[in-house]
């Protein structure tokens, strides 16, 4: 990492802000967001990036998305935790220090204490999520919640399935982790215990924190804002998703978050939090919102590498949260559109199924909100996946309302060079999302009056 502080005075950045001054940043974040530091890099800030990637994979800056540093000057820190002490000594008002994730621990808490301008929360906030029962503890304070139960292994959550009355009764089982780490499951008595029956004896028996909760049918969404420490900035996020993609809005204060995330505000400001918060949910064909769990500590995915590309004053956003200070959002459209490429096999370095990027290459330099990469490499103009996995890229479409934020994903898409043929999944898509659109316009008509 480099000692030297760069300043840039009012008007050498695009950003347009009120500030007299742009700091460096520092991003430290999990690899799956790249995009958000190359949109700082993109206002003419001086930008330094952090993963556990770093580490893991010492050709980082060579192969993840190598263009995208060569073009915006993005700078990835190498042994970021043996620099550590050396930090302090550099000009800690000329830095903004973001992070991105939730797997820092107190890191964020401490670089505060340190006199460093810290945008994302500590271990208070990423609790929220990383503790599923202290989280949906905190959730049911303030909202309805659907009825759960802890479980340390999975041979306890099946000694309690198999004593249900109804094998036809759905359940979501969930388990404490990494966030993101393991999957969901859904499903009746009868299924999760053909699944479980499954699963070899070792996993059975080890002891993590399972969460079983029951299953509300309905619309299922999430109602995220950035939150200063002292309360919401404006307008906040609205999003939905299914497995191959999903829609999100940006919109003014409305019943949903009036009655979740608006009631939570000298909570989130007495543990201190600062950042992006979501509360994911499922609002009921009866107009009751159930809390689900928390998206804390960081962005969710893929949103958060989504809306950050719709906001035009980032740098001044991201500061003044940090600084708990208010800011006007300014956004571009109010609503995306994405659709997940995944390829028909798995991709790796050695493997003789590599894919010649040709279009989409050129199409990202031309338009740098059209394409979000996934965990992807781009070594000398071909395209491949890590080992394992096999979600390539999300196309996105921009637009000031669903329609048009549609027709601009699939024009993406016509430009494109992709594996496999995705025509049908866009409309799957665009039947699905506009079926639950519709769903949640009649129950919040019904439920305001």
């Amino acid at each position: 990492m480099v000692n030297e502080v760069r300043t840039l005075k009012k008007g050498d950045s695009e950003r347009g802000g009120s500030e007299e001054m742009v700091k460096n940043i520092l991003v430290l974040g999990s690899g799956l967001d790249l995009s958000i530091a190359l949109e700082f890099c993109k206002k003419a800030v001086k930008v330094y990036y952090y993963s556990s990637w770093s580490e893991g994979f010492p050709q980082l800056d060579k192969y993840l998305v190598g263009y995208g540093f060569e073009r915006f000057g993005l700078e990835i820190v190498k042994d970021f935790y043996r620099q550590l002490r050396c930090i302090w000594d550099i000009d800690k008002e000329n830095w903004l220090v973001v992070f991105t994730d939730n797997n820092f621990g107190d890191l964020p808490d401490m670089l505060r204490d340190e006199g460093f301008i810290v945008f994302g929360s500590g271990l208070g906030g990423s609790s929220l999520e990383l503790d599923r029962d202290w989280g949906k503890s905190v959730l049911s304070e303030f909202m309805d919640v659907p009825d759960f139960r802890s479980f340390r292994t999975l041979n306890e959550v099946m000694d309690y399935l198999r004593n249900e009355d109804d094998f036809s009764r759905k359940y979501v089982l969930k388990v404490d982790a990494v966030s993101g780490s393991i999957d969901t499951v859904v499903g009746t008595v009868d299924e999760l215990l053909s699944g479980i029956d499954k699963i070899d004896d070792v996993m059975k028996g080890l002891e993590l924190n399972w969460v079983l909760e029951r299953f509300i049918d309905g619309v299922e969404v999430a109602v995220g804002a950035f939150f200063n420490g002292n309360g919401f900035l404006y307008p906040i996020v609205r999003s939905f998703e299914s497995e191959w993609g999903g829609y999100l809005i940006w919109g003014s204060k409305d019943v949903i978050f009036e009655e979740t995330l608006g009631k939570m505000g000298a909570f989130l400001s007495g543990l201190g939090y600062n950042g992006m918060i979501d509360i994911n949910g499922i609002l009921s064909d009866d107009g009751r919102f159930y809390a689900l769990e928390w998206t804390a500590g960081r962005f969710g995915y893929p949103w958060g590498r989504i809306y950050t590309r719709m906001i035009n004053n980032i740098v001044d956003v991201f500061n003044s949260i940090a600084e708990g200070e208010d800011c006007d959002i300014d956004i571009s459209y109010n609503c995306a559109y994405f659709i997940s490429a995944f390829s028909d096999f798995d991709f790796s370095e050695n493997s003789e199924n590599f894919y010649d990027c040709g279009d989409l290459y050129k199409l990202d330099k031309e338009d740098d909100k059209a394409i979000v990469y996934d965990r992807v490499m781009i070594s000398e103009d071909v395209l491949y996946s890590l080992p394992g996995y096999n979600r390539m890229f999300q196309m996105v479409g921009f637009g000031n309302d669903f329609d048009s934020a549609f027709k601009n994903a699939k024009e993406i898409y016509s430009k494109c060079k992709i594996i496999c043929d995705f025509k049908d999944k866009f409309d799957e898509l665009y039947k699905d999302l506009n079926k639950r659109l519709n769903s949640l316009d009649n129950i919040l008509k019904n439920k305001e009056n």
